[in-house]
């Protein structure tokens, strides 16, 4: 076949700082991303196994794009990318990047952990092997995968290579606490509890049990009921300033659960004062090891109440409790700048809708609580539709457990005077979203405060 049917290669020798590397595209997108002071023979080599019979040439201004961005990278402006890719592989292989390109900035994942994101735990060896193969490096970020005990293992790049940019990451990922594990903000303590499950009351009456992997939350949402607790009055430092992990937590459950099991039905709220999926569960993992022991020893139900999208990590296990298990992800608005002018260190809206989509093409039950209602956009609804069939509807005077008195000591009111919003705070709120969702969902899969949250 002649060369003018093949795809144009152009091509691009980018140079910043001590940085020296070559870049790809077609006309559709980046292709390739070469190694740190490799020479024009690792490109042309490579287009020769990949784009057999097509030209290449040397084109810096269709290249620009893409070194902007990764220039913004190197810089630490960056962290992730919008620029397009055309590069082409297995089912197998896009697979694997695409799981490349949701490890966070300034973290890093096993080659297990990639295998078990794209459901194929077996294929770690493959796994490895996909991503040997990336040919767009930085920009599908393999240099954030390691051994299993965080060694560097191999890199196209090589490993001088992959070690400046997870040093680079590291030191910039700052800016993004709520992705990296640890507020700056809050202060660890490590405690050993007495008890794990607490007996279900008042709101939670419905459940058996309520089970927090932490006390505290570093979402510290401005709203947040626990506020006007004891758990937070009694304590020093301001609610959302300090987190107690758990530690012993799994065998403490194991045990009280068998102990629960031989008594009778045992339904389960995770979590009631604190989000299991908040930033230090990265690292600590409290939350996991909580659901391994329900995975060997289910309970009759389980609710997971999270707003974080680091829900979608277990979805391995989750997919093991089947339909004893309920995921329940608050989204209170489809607006980001509602989210940050009431939960500025909650994740982002986004994020959540895409771990809903996740959880969604995982088969996991799920559904949205829009709990607090905050103001929100016509087409909200319309948003949730593609990813749950399940909604739940709350706000400060049916859920506080006080009847909005515990929100209204917290000064919510003002906040929405802030925006001119008024008119979304108050009892009647609700039905403004609730008419709006009987336009995209049915009758019956709408709930309202307390029904939504029960087994």
């Amino acid at each position: 076949m002649k060369s003018e049917n093949k795809p144009t290669l152009y091509w691009f020798l980018l140079k910043y700082k001590d940085w020296n590397f070559y870049i790809a595209s077609t006309s559709k997108g980046l292709v390739f991303v070469g190694s740190q002071k490799k020479p024009f023979g690792e490109l042309s080599e490579w287009a020769k196994k990949r784009f057999q019979g097509s030209p290449l040439v040397e084109d810096e201004e269709k290249l620009e794009p893409y070194a902007v961005e990764i220039i913004e990278y190197l810089e630490g402006k960056r962290q992730t990318f919008t620029v397009p890719f055309d590069y082409n592989g297995t089912v197998f292989q896009l697979a694997v990047w695409n799981a490349l390109c949701e490890i966070p900035y300034g973290q890093t994942r096993t080659y297990s952990d990639i295998a078990n994101y794209i459901n194929k735990p077996a294929a770690v060896r493959a796994v490895g092997a996909a991503i040997g193969a990336n040919p767009v490096l930085i920009t599908v970020p393999c240099h954030r995968v390691v051994g299993k005990n965080g060694a560097l293992t191999g890199y196209r790049g090589g490993l001088e290579m992959k070690t400046k940019l997870l040093d680079m990451e590291r030191q910039g990922s700052s800016s993004n606490d709520w992705k990296r594990g640890l507020p700056m903000k809050s202060e660890l303590f490590y405690k050993k509890p007495k008890t794990i499950l607490n007996r279900g009351t008042g709101f939670l009456s419905g459940y058996t049990h309520s089970l927090n992997p932490y006390t505290g939350c570093s979402f510290g949402c401005s709203y947040c009921y626990v506020r006007q607790m004891p758990v937070s009055l009694f304590r020093e430092g301001e609610w959302g300033n300090w987190i107690d992990v758990k530690y012993g937590a799994a065998a403490l459950l194991g045990k009280e659960l068998r102990r629960e099991k031989a008594k009778g039905k045992v339904t389960i709220f995770m979590s009631s004062s604190t989000d299991p999926y908040q930033p230090i569960e990265h690292k600590e993992k409290v939350t996991r090891s909580l659901l391994e022991v329900m995975v060997d020893d289910p309970p009759d139900f389980l609710l997971v109440q999270t707003r974080s999208p680091l829900v979608s990590r277990d979805i391995d296990l989750l997919q093991h409790l089947k339909d004893r298990v309920r995921v329940s992800i608050t989204i209170e608005t489809d607006s980001e700048t509602i989210r940050k002018h009431f939960t500025p260190e909650a994740p982002p809206i986004q994020a959540r809708f895409k771990a809903l989509q996740k959880l969604a093409e995982a088969g996991i039950p799920t559904q949205v609580a829009i709990a607090p209602v905050l103001p929100s956009g016509e087409y909200f609804p319309d948003k949730l539709k593609p990813f749950v069939n399940r909604i739940c509807i709350d706000d400060y005077f049916m859920g506080d457990g006080s009847g909005g008195k515990r929100t209204k000591k917290l000064g919510i009111e003002k906040k929405y005077a802030e925006l001119g919003l008024e008119e979304w705070y108050g009892p009647q709120a609700y039905k403004k979203v609730y008419k709006r969702l009987l336009n995209r969902f049915l009758k019956k899969q709408i709930f309202i405060s307390q029904s939504g949250f029960e087994p």
